[in-house]
């Protein structure tokens, strides 16, 4: 009724489909100008198991079998600077700890933890298939193992500012 239309969805010739932008840089971009979220998925189902509710895969596009090493991650991007650089700060992974000879066995994955810092992105926690527990060592033969690195000199440090007990 006269009132104009704003574009609102796109799909490009090369498959890209962008909501909220024009240009998309991937198969899905949504791009959001307000505080709110970007994006929500919701798994509404009447039972009280935990469910999936994000599955993120990664595949080969061959037929040889993955080695230790292959795996994904989730990444964290934020603007570095007004000139519209962008910085991965932060990353989830999980990969194969051993090589997948078959399809029954040898199934070890172990999880990842990256962050930056100085401007070096590096692995800083990781979590075997064993429950061992490495900060800055990402093969930790103990249930928890602190590796010191770039200088550190402490590797624990325990302090409480509660002083009712008298105890410190």
């Amino acid at each position: 009724s006269g009132s104009a239309f704003a574009e609102r969805v796109r799909i490009t010739r090369a498959g890209n489909l962008g909501i909220g932008i024009t240009s998309p840089e991937r198969p899905l971009h949504v791009y959001r100008t307000t505080a709110t979220s970007a994006g929500l998925f919701e798994n509404a189902i009447a039972d009280n198991s935990a469910q999936n509710v994000i599955t993120a895969r990664r595949t080969r596009s061959d037929t040889t079998a993955p080695s230790a090493g292959f795996g994904g991650q989730i990444e964290i991007v934020l603007e570095g600077f007004t000139d519209g650089t962008n910085v991965t700060t932060g990353a989830v992974g999980s990969n194969w700890e051993n090589n997948q000879t078959n399809d029954t066995t040898d199934r070890d994955g172990s999880l990842q933890f990256s962050t930056i810092l100085n401007n070096s992105f590096g692995e800083k926690m990781r979590i075997t298939s064993a429950g061992n527990v490495g900060i800055s060592d990402t093969s930790p033969d103990a249930l928890l193992e602190v590796s010191a690195s770039g200088g550190a000199t402490d590797l624990l440090m325990l302090s409480s500012n509660d002083t009712t007990d008298g105890d410190r």
